[in-house]
């Protein structure tokens, strides 16, 4: 997802469905950072069994989507304003 990040910096959707590869939606690295989607308007997250850490920076009032099976132990949304 880092990689999608650095390609889409203006992101404005974010569909994740069945996505059993990821483990993690942040920086990588040793101090893992959240990742910067600025102008993001949706979180879409289904099916992702293995994902265990959501940690994003996105503008408020983000509309997120998750199912019960994507139990995740650490997610994160940190609001930023874009005015």
């Amino acid at each position: 997802v880092e990689m999608i990040q650095r390609a889409c910096p203006r992101l404005k959707n974010l569909i994740l469905d069945g996505c059993l590869g990821i483990t993690a939606i942040q920086e990588n690295g040793w101090k893992s950072k959240p990742l910067l989607f600025a102008e993001l308007k949706q979180l879409s997250i289904k099916r992702c069994s293995n994902l265990r850490c959501v940690r994003l920076i996105a503008p408020m009032g983000i509309r997120i989507e998750r199912d019960d099976a994507s139990d995740i132990p650490i997610f994160e949304i940190l609001g930023i304003s874009l005015f």
